[in-house]
């Protein structure tokens, strides 16, 4: 039996549409003997610097933080905060931004059907 786990995920891409617009995403999850689990993670939108290339220029970051209990591989129990926070850059004043969080008490029953064999 795993005591510690430590899971990550990495992602940077585009919206398509936007010509001026990426983003950033990374992701951390700590499982403590398979049942219990905190995770964080945060997006990032970028935006190009001079309107040719990207630079780490951000105007917007959405954070999300998860703490629960994961009993049996279908059902997970846990409480769930996330929150978004306009970045101002200097550059981005005109940038539409938001600004919101939220916390819920959640469970989730997972479940798979074959529908084709």
């Amino acid at each position: 039996m795993t005591i510690l786990l430590l899971l990550f995920t990495l992602e940077a891409g585009v919206l398509p549409d936007s010509d001026e617009t990426g983003f950033t995403y990374v992701k951390a999850e700590v499982q403590i003997f398979q049942y219990v689990f905190v995770n964080t993670d945060v997006k990032t939108f970028i935006t190009k610097a001079d309107h040719t290339q990207f630079t780490f220029l951000p105007w917007q970051a959405d954070y999300g933080f998860n703490i629960g209990v994961r009993p049996v591989e279908w059902l997970e129990a846990g409480y769930r905060h996330f929150c978004y926070h306009p970045v101002y850059n200097g550059r981005n004043l005109d940038k539409r931004s938001y600004q919101r969080s939220q916390s819920e008490i959640y469970i989730t029953i997972k479940g798979e059907v074959e529908l084709w064999k």
